[in-house]
């Protein structure tokens, strides 16, 4: 179920609340445990909007990319993932003389905390993706995801600048 108890302008309030009754079948590795948790909030979301922007935190699925079935990094299939970031929902072209040539672009950065995983223990989940319109003929995606930390690896600033670099 989802229900929206504030849709404003400036800020949207949405709850989701869901019941998940998933038994492994044992039959192809990693091999996982049964759910225990069966109830969940997919879908919830508290975001602040400003300046054609807005700061989020939510449980939500995300579909990065233009085409039908999104992208090999995101995509519906994925299951939800509580983050907090920023993002452009709505294509807009920007007033700033320096990025105009962008045309109509959109952005989600966010870090969120992954679940289910043994090796490493709940590493974070950072995501960035850039979507722009140069031409109306041409559309471009830009996506970087990150998994970092986690128990007993390394979660320090210059970890995570070398990981946003690719020099990991």
């Amino acid at each position: 179920g989802l229900l929206t108890l504030h849709d404003q302008p400036e800020l949207l309030v949405r709850l989701g609340a869901g019941w998940a009754d998933v038994r492994s079948t044992r039959a192809a590795a990693p091999f996982q445990e049964d759910l225990i948790r069966h109830w969940n909030a997919d879908g919830s979301e508290l975001a602040w909007r400003h300046d054609g922007g807005e700061w989020y935190a939510s449980v939500q699925r995300r579909n990065w990319g233009p085409g039908w079935t999104g992208s090999l990094i995101l995509d519906g299939a994925a299951p939800p993932l509580p983050a907090i970031g920023w993002r452009r929902p709505q294509p807009q072209t920007s007033t700033n003389p320096w990025l105009r040539w962008m045309g109509p672009w959109t952005a989600d950065v966010f870090i969120g905390q992954l679940a289910g995983h043994d090796q490493p223990e709940r590493p974070a989940l950072i995501g960035l993706r850039l979507q722009m319109q140069p031409f109306d003929s041409l559309q471009l995606g830009l996506s970087r995801t990150l998994q970092w930390g986690g128990r007993e690896r390394a979660e320090d600033f210059k970890t995570l600048l070398r990981g946003l670099l690719g020099r990991d």
